[in-house]
């Protein structure tokens, strides 16, 4: 049933009625923004054995479009890296300078290929993926594997939502 030009009106005058904009400051001020997202990674211990090097880039890229646009990423292996006595070190360098991050540019699916590189290395505990590169974090005594009671892969993102006009 249609509604009359007065019962519009009544109804635009009612203490329940929002105009439009109203109701994008109430969105705005109830939504809070997320600082991360974390995602477990199926697979748990088989993960190694399950996945060939040929589909991982796949697979990467799998893990990757959980997170539309983010700032920075982290593939992790161990439920809590930082019990894990880890070396760091930088293995992609990117170009930061530029408005958009580098995998925005090239896309999710190249950044899934150079990621899939250094997850086939040994001793592997996490990667982090952030504006000016890419790092990996090695196990310093080369005992973390599948069967290290920490194992238990995750991805994390610190998303965030681009202007849109």
């Amino acid at each position: 049933m249609a509604l009359t030009k007065k019962q519009a009106i009544e109804f635009e005058s009612s203490p329940n009625s929002l105009s439009n904009q109203q109701a994008l400051v109430k969105r705005i001020i109830n939504s809070e923004p997320r600082t991360s997202i974390k995602r477990v990674i199926p697979a748990g211990a088989t993960i190694t054995s399950d996945i060939s090097e040929k589909a991982l880039a796949a697979a990467v890229y799998t893990w990757l479009r959980h997170c539309a646009h983010f700032t920075q990423a982290t593939i992790s292996f161990a439920k809590d890296p930082s019990t894990i006595n880890c070396s760091r070190n930088k293995m992609v360098d990117f170009q930061s300078n530029g408005r958009y991050t580098e995998w925005e540019q090239r896309g999710k699916r190249w950044l899934a290929e150079r990621v899939a590189d250094i997850i086939t290395r040994d001793g592997v505990v996490s990667i982090e993926i952030q504006k000016d590169g890419i790092y990996l974090n090695s196990d310093k005594s080369g005992s973390f594997g599948p069967t290290h009671k920490e194992w238990e892969p995750y991805v994390e993102f610190s998303p965030f939502r681009p202007p849109q006009f």
